[in-house]
Formats: C-alpha cells, sequence, structure tokens
C-alpha cells in the first residue's frame, strides 16, 4: 500500500518506532519498577499518588513547550524531519538511562522518566506537523474530503504500524522477564531494566530513515518568507488563532475533554491492576494483547469514518470508553480486567487517529506546525487534570476501586462539545 522508500512509508515507521516507548516504559513497565523497585517503600496509594503528580507536572511543562515547537516549525525550522530525529535520539538517550537506576531511587526514576516523556511528547508535535505534508504528496484529487480521507487513512495506519511494533517489542521482553533465569539473569529487575534499553535502541534505529524524508518546499516569495521568519510568537499565535474557524474551535475544546480520558486510561491503567491485586505477568501479557487488538481496532475505526462519517466513527471509539470506565468499579478479576482492556484497545486507536487526521483537515494548511502545537498543548493541558483526579482519589479514599471511574464526567462533558461541534460541520 505505501513504498518502502516513500515518505509516507518512512513517516509511518517513526510511530512503530518511538511508539515502544509509550507501550513498554509509559504504560507497562514503569508503574511496576515504580512500586516494587524503586518506591519499594511507598505504599500503593503513595506510589500511585506521586506517579500521577508526576505525569501531570510533565504535563504541564510539555504545556509550554509544545507551542514554541509549533512556533519554531513554521517560521524558524527549515528541516523539521531532522529536528524529529533529535528529539528521538534524546527520548532514546533518557530510555536507556533508566535502565541504570538502582532500587530505592524513585525520586531520580521520577525525574528521567519525566525527561524521556517530554521528548517523546515534543517529538510527536513535529511529527503530527508532517502529516499534512505526507499526506497531499498521496493525493491525485485535492478537494477537501479526499484530502480528508487521505489525513485519516495515513494517521491511521501510523497507530497501526505503532500498537503493531509495541506489541511485538512487549511480547519479547515479557519473555525475557518471566523466563530471566533461562536467559542466565539475577532477577526480573535485572530483565526490566534491559527492557528499558531496547526501548531506546528500537527508538533510534527505526527513527533513522526521517532523515532521508525528502519534502517539498513551499512555493512562497521571497517576502513572505521573510514576514514568517520575523513574525514573533504572540504574534503568530494570534495570527493562528484569528484564522481558525468556529467549528476548530470546538473540535479543540472537545478534544480537550475527551483526550484526557484516552491519555490518563493509559497511563494510569497498570497501576490500576496492580492495586486491585493482579501480577506484574498478567498486567503485562494484557498489555500485549490490548497492542494486537488496537492495531485492527484502529483500522476498524478508520473502516467506519470511510462508511459513515468521522463524527460517528469517534462516537463509536468514545463508546468503548464510556463502557470501560463505567465498569472499572468492578475489575477484581483477571477476566473482568481483560474485559476492560479490550474495550480500551478497540477504541484508543482510532480516537486518536481519526482525531489528528480531521484536525489536520480543518485548520489553516499553512500554519500546521501552530495546529499541531497548539493540539498537543491541549492534550497536555488536559492531561494535568486526569492523572491529578485519579492519584488524588486513590490517596483521600484509600483506595483505588473508584479512581478511574472519576473520568466519566470529563468523558461526558467531551462527548456533549463533540455535538456542538458537530452542527457546526
Amino acid at each position: 500500500m505505501f513504498k518502502k522508500k516513500s515518505n509516507q512509508f518512512k513517516w509511518i515507521l517513526y510511530d512503530w518506532a518511538n511508539s515502544v516507548f509509550a507501550t513498554t516504559v509509559v504504560a507497562a513497565l514503569f508503574p511496576i519498577m515504580l512500586k516494587k523497585y524503586w518506591g519499594s517503600s511507598l505504599s500503593f496509594p503513595q506510589s500511585t499518588y506521586y506517579l500521577g503528580l508526576t505525569n501531570s507536572l510533565t504535563a504541564f511543562l510539555i504545556f509550554f513547550l509544545t507551542i514554541i515547537i509549533g512556533y519554531l516549525l513554521d517560521h524558524k525550522i527549515k528541516a523539521p524531519q531532522k529536528t524529529l530525529f533529535c528529539l528521538a535520539a534524546l527520548g532514546s538517550f533518557f530510555s536507556i538511562l533508566l535502565s541504570l537506576i538502582p532500587a530505592g531511587s524513585y525520586i531520580l526514576a521520577l525525574l528521567v522518566f519525566s525527561l524521556a516523556f517530554i521528548f517523546f511528547a515534543t517529538g510527536n508535535t513535529v511529527y503530527d506537523s508532517l502529516l499534512l505534508k505526507i499526506s497531499k504528496e498521496n493525493t491525485k484529487s485535492i478537494d477537501n474530503l479526499s484530502l480528508q480521507r487521505s489525513l485519516e487513512k495515513i494517521s491511521s495506519y501510523g497507530y497501526f504500524s505503532g500498537y503493531l511494533g509495541g506489541g511485538i517489542l512487549l511480547l519479547l521482553q515479557a519473555l525475557l522477564i518471566i523466563l530471566y533465569k533461562n536467559f542466565g539473569l539475577l532477577s526480573s529487575a535485572q530483565a526490566v531494566k534491559i527492557s528499558f534499553f531496547s526501548v531506546g535502541v528500537w527508538w533510534i534505529i527505526f527513527s533513522l530513515p526521517l532523515l532521508s524524508i525528502k519534502l517539498k518546499k513551499e512555493n512562497n516569495d521571497e517576502e513572505e518568507e521573510t514576514n514568517k521568519k520575523n513574525l514573533k510568537l504572540t504574534k503568530a499565535i494570534s495570527l493562528f488563532y484569528s484564522k481558525l474557524s468556529t467549528k476548530a474551535k470546538w473540535f479543540i475544546l472537545a478534544y480537550f475533554l475527551y483526550i484526557d480520558v484516552v491519555f490518563t486510561t493509559y497511563k494510569m491503567a497498570v497501576d490500576f491492576g496492580l492495586s486491585v491485586g493482579l501480577s506484574q505477568e498478567y498486567l503485562i501479557a494484557i498489555l500485549i494483547y490490548v497492542q494486537f487488538i488496537g492495531a485492527p481496532g484502529t483500522l476498524l475505526i478508520q473502516y467506519i469514518s470511510n462508511k459513515k462519517s468521522v463524527f460517528f466513527a469517534l462516537l463509536v471509539g468514545l463508546s468503548c470508553y464510556a463502557i470501560a470506565l463505567s465498569f472499572s468499579p468492578f475489575v477484581k478479576t483477571i477476566p473482568s480486567f481483560v474485559f476492560l482492556a479490550t474495550l480500551v484497545g478497540l477504541g484508543q486507536g482510532g480516537v486518536q487517529s481519526l482525531s489528528r487526521g480531521y484536525f489536520a483537515s480543518i485548520t489553516p494548511k499553512d500554519m500546521q506546525g501552530m495546529s499541531f502545537g497548539f493540539l498537543n498543548l491541549i492534550g497536555k493541558a488536559s492531561a494535568v487534570l486526569g492523572p491529578l483526579i485519579i492519584g488524588l482519589t486513590a490517596y483521600l479514599m484509600g483506595s483505588n476501586t473508584y479512581s478511574i471511574i472519576s473520568l466519566l464526567p470529563v468523558l461526558a462533558l467531551g462527548v456533549y462539545v463533540l455535538f456542538k461541534s458537530h452542527d457546526l460541520a
């Protein structure tokens, strides 16, 4: 479908490269190591609180960085693909550094994790901003619907490859952790550290094709280019906001609310599973399952979008989350957690990929850096709220039972605003 030497394939491959950080580090192994190795002296509610607080503070920092990166992409950076590679290299470095942190050093572990996540998230702003340029090269017709379909398709295949790559590496890491004695290792913690090291290596190796992406130069005159370079950040933000349609502004508000649920559920799922008594082996197996459910689930939601509409497909994906959140207080056993994980796996990839593709189609075509800087700023702003709600709920109640369902009102409000956005279409 995509030629291996094409820009589209190289762009999609970066999702394969960096998703292993989100899967292995963020979702699977870091929460386990924090509870059982680096923060073994902390109670489960305490470690949940520290993890939620760290995620919130990190999101707060990224809140400012993403809009600056977006501004630089539109007005200063000439080779965004090379900038993305540099950010990937830094993220890889801090992922490898996690493998060197000794037991009991939970503060240091949280700091290194935060730095790795910052480079991961800011890199995603650069990555997303390239979507429109990459999609145009594969679009024969210039009408808006054809461009939107192209954006949704390439975005979905990006997430598809990310789930697949993340699942494959996590499967290999799980075998190493479970069978660590067979590999001559002293403990499962040592196997986890090797897994962190492998994330960094995988991430940087599969990011190398970014350096060979050839982007077409925009046909802007010299005066226009000079004006863009001289435009200050505050003026650029004001110009960008003035160019946004009312529909786009309502969609951004909806995204702010529902993506909070998506990101927070992903980040805190393993912590929740540990707190209700599930073993790390079962949780890792379930995460692998989610990855392999997420890959076809992403394409299924994209198929629904093609047959119905992007709005209808987003509602299908968000409905999966609504059911999962409502069911979360009853999760006590492995089958019940698998049911919850299935719903999340079916919904998460499609919601994110369609949001990315749709947003690129309704925002200023000459300000994609600012567009995705702003969208990721909104995503990180919402991510300050979600982990904090879960962390405080667990800490104040002394239990994680009702921590996940506390996100349900946020999701309901997000769906309501999405309806308002659709009415303006």
